[in-house]
């Protein structure tokens, strides 16, 4: 038997143990407890709401049915619990009204609702079914479904049976099955679709391994027993608490936990995608900066040894050896760091790269307003390197300025030098077109070319606008 049928299975031997024991041997297991009750009612809506978030990001992703109607189901059973049977329990209704019978029937119908959609998205055929405008019809669905139920239980509200009138808890030791059929016939419903749903959810936890699956497994499991209970014991008072409740709370802490599992495996999945996409970016900037470099030595350093080299290729030998050295270290630094560089450091790390090398100065400042993401660390940090060494090669200047800056709500980037201007237009566009170039590839756009006489600075507009700065509010 596989781990996940062991895992429903023995979640079964548990709770029909469990219910046995407490139809056969003489065990107190209903109380009174308003303040229980709202306790139960306040953890089952939290957890539910935050399961079905969950699964409405799956459906996000995955476009199927099956997980568009878990996270409907899991929403409802949360607004059942908050308006259906939280609210009617602080209330604390007269019994024998017909408040009281409202208080019975809304929740029953509601979560029969609920179990149906669960067992749909369990038992249902594989669908992939795209809702438009989900963000918004979703709610819209969950709002008019509260509002038919509670529109049909008020309207027959005349018609429908009486809840169950409980004796002293301490006295019931034996199973009741003296209430109406109706809320009888509506637990046996209900143990059938919970059971439904954990045999189809366990078949997905087969194809598809995944911890929510399996929760949602076991959970539903527990569901079903809870439901038996119910049945077994039907009383209905929002203030009784008995071994029913906790089979259901237990239900919901199985989901708990399947839901903090399935996060922990996603947040370990995008870390690996990140990993992953990180070594790729790695490689092909080693492949367009160092192989280059080092296939330039090589191609010149052949041709001197065979005595066939142009007059004057060694400095350029020199400088690309330089060059390949820098990119190596700034490669191997990246990939020893154990946490992402702040902006500040990663543009100071690029333009000195490039100041080392050439012997000149250089200055950086970031603007505290501006914030760059982490995807774009890399790309930015290669704008200003290879901006920095388009002006020392055409220009020679003592001194390099890079900023970070916040100009109209865009983050702006500046490389600016004080070299002199080089004698020709020609060699100074040569090394402003391929900077231009590699910007344009990651939607920056090159803006200004100019600082002045004595100055000459290249900026960038980033394509990532930074976030809104919290401003505190200043009162009268």
């Amino acid at each position: 038997m596989r781990r996940r049928y062991r895992i429903s299975v023995a979640t079964t031997a548990a709770a029909a143990v469990l219910t046995a024991v407490l139809v056969f041997t003489p065990l107190r297991f209903t109380y009174r407890s308003a303040e229980l009750r709202v306790s139960l009612e306040t953890a089952q809506a939290v957890i539910a709401a935050l399961v079905a978030l969950l699964l409405y990001g799956r459906y996000r992703r995955t476009g199927r049915l099956g997980d568009l109607l878990s996270a409907y189901a899991l929403a409802l059973f949360c607004a059942t619990s908050l308006f259906f049977a939280l609210l009617p329990a602080l209330a604390d209704p007269s019994p024998g009204g017909k408040l009281d019978r409202f208080d019975t029937w809304a929740p029953l119908l509601a979560r029969g609702i609920g179990a149906a959609a669960l067992a749909w998205a369990a038992v249902g055929p594989r669908r992939w079914f795209r809702l438009r405008n989900d963000a918004v019809a979703l709610p819209l669905a969950l709002v008019g479904t509260l509002g038919v139920i509670a529109a049909v239980v008020t309207a027959t509200l005349d018609w429908l049976p009486p809840v169950l009138e409980l004796a002293d808890s301490g006295s019931i030791q034996r199973p009741n099955l003296d209430a109406p059929p109706a809320i009888l016939a509506a637990q046996l419903g209900l143990v059938a679709l919970y059971a439904a749903a954990a045999v189809g959810f366990a078949r997905q936890s087969e194809r598809e391994p995944n911890p929510l699956a399996t929760a949602l497994a076991s959970g539903t499991v527990l569901a079903a027993f809870a439901r038996l209970n119910f049945f077994l014991y039907p009383s209905i008072y929002t203030d009784v608490v008995h071994v029913g409740d906790v089979l259901r709370l237990l239900w919901y802490l199985v989901l708990l936990v399947g839901a903090a599992a399935e996060i922990t495996g996603f947040r370990r999945l995008e870390a690996e995608a990140v990993a992953a996409r990180e070594r790729q970016r790695i490689a092909q900037e080693l492949h367009d900066g160092l192989s280059q470099e080092l296939a330039f030595i090589r191609s010149h350093t052949a041709a001197m040894a065979r005595g066939s080299s142009p007059p004057g290729v060694t400095p350029l030998v020199v400088e690309a050896a330089e060059r390949a050295m820098a990119e190596s270290r700034r490669v191997v630094e990246a990939l020893r760091a154990d946490a992402v560089e702040s902006v500040e450091r990663l543009l100071g790390q690029a333009v000195g790269d490039v100041a080392r090398w050439a012997g000149t100065g250089f200055e950086v400042s970031v603007d505290p307003l501006v914030s760059l993401p982490a995807e774009a660390h890399a790309p930015v940090g290669d704008l200003v390197r290879r901006a920095a060494t388009a002006a020392v090669r055409s220009r020679a200047p003592s001194r390099l300025w890079v900023r970070l800056e916040l100009s109209e709500g865009r983050a702006v980037l500046a490389v600016e030098d004080n070299g002199a201007a080089p004698p020709g237009p020609g060699d100074r566009n040569a090394g402003l077109r391929e900077v231009t170039r590699r910007a344009e590839t990651f939607g920056a756009v090159a803006r200004t070319v100019s600082a002045g006489d004595d100055r000459t600075r290249l900026e960038f507009v980033l394509p990532w606008r930074p976030p809104r700065p919290h401003r505190p509010w200043e009162g009268s």
